[in-house]
Parts: C-alpha cells; structure tokens; sequence
C-alpha cells in the first residue's frame, strides 16, 4: 500500500480469491521503489485534509478488513482457497 500516482483505492480493488500479499511502508519513507516495481499493482487508501497518510496500523487494519468482507469471511474462520 502506497500513495502513488498508479494507486487505485482499496475500495475499488477486487481481492482475488487466492489471496494477496500486503506489502506496508514505513510512514515516512513508503515502500521501496524496487519493490513498488516488482508488485502486480498498488493500493492506497484515499485521504482527505492535510495528511496524507495512515499509522501503518491502522491502514493494514483497513484494507485486511475489506478483504476479509469481499471473501465472506468476517462471520467465519474460514479463509480463501489456497
């Protein structure tokens, strides 16, 4: 997750059922561009006002929660199909 000009907002992503690898950024200095690179896409969460960005906490928090809703799996302990 990154703040970039190809980063589509999380909300928009559909997670694929396979699953995904979530790659975090210190919130100073980001993600390393190399590995910006090397990522299939790239996710953002939108922000409004004068930050523009997130504890890495609590953005992981967000977007893992919007994956989980996409796969049905917030009442369940079930995860996607490996």
């Amino acid at each position: 997750m990154e703040t970039t000009e190809n980063a589509i907002s999380y909300a928009d992503l559909v997670f694929p059922p396979e699953g995904v690898a979530l790659v975090l950024g210190n919130e100073e200095i980001g993600v390393d561009t190399k590995v910006l690179a090397a990522a299939d896409g790239v996710i953002e969460i939108p922000c409004f006002g004068a930050k523009n960005s997130l504890n890495v906490c609590s953005a992981a928090s967000i977007v893992i929660y919007e994956a989980l809703r996409q796969w049905n799996s917030l009442n369940n302990s079930t995860l996607p199909s490996e």
